[in-house]
Formats: structure tokens, sequence, C-alpha cells
């Protein structure tokens, strides 16, 4: 898919959303030490989005209700697929068949 097909599509401007973190060898361990270090609250998106910013591209970091409602309506969305394809097996068990089994 397109760039802009995909930025269309979610309704967002010309904007990236997707970046890779580069780590030189040997500075792992101070890296990882400060982001240790840092709160926990946003998580290592609100560090990338900051590490990130530049003159050249930004990535914005939008935490709204929206954001959790559709999170949370995938999460029942796929327990209550799971759901239905579990009784569907369930459904087509021939219990009898496997009293009568011996063991």
């Amino acid at each position: 898919m397109r760039h802009e097909s995909l930025n269309a599509l979610l309704r967002e401007g010309r904007v990236v959303t997707g970046a890779y973190l580069a780590v030189e060898p040997g500075t792992e361990p101070a890296l990882y030490a400060d982001l240790h270090e840092r709160p926990r609250v946003l998580g290592l998106v609100a560090i990338l989005v900051q590490a990130f910013e530049s003159e050249l591209y930004r990535l914005p970091l939008l935490l709204t209700a929206e954001n959790y409602a559709m999170g949370a309506a995938v999460v029942v969305a796929s327990a209550r697929l799971s759901g239905l394809l579990v009784w569907r097996q369930l459904g087509r068990l021939d219990l009898v068949a496997v009293l009568k089994t011996r063991e």
C-alpha cells in the first residue's frame, strides 16, 4: 500500500507512521539504563516520539478516548468471535459417541 493511500485511509496528513531505532554497538547498556530511569507512564512509545522528533518529520503521540475505545472494541470483538468459534466447535461434538468409547 502506498503511503499516500494509507495516510488518507487513517485521516492523517503527511506523517511517518513507523520508525526503526538504530543503536551503535556497545551503547546498549547505557540506552537501557536511561530507558529504565524514565517514567513508564506512556512507555517506550513516548520516548521514541521524543527521540525521533526533528525538523524533517514529526511523530505525533495522540492518546485520546477514541484510541482507548478502539482498543477496547477490538478486544471485545476478538473475544466474542473466539467464543463463537469455540461454541460452534462444542456444538459439533458427538457426546454420546465420546461417552461410549472405552479408555
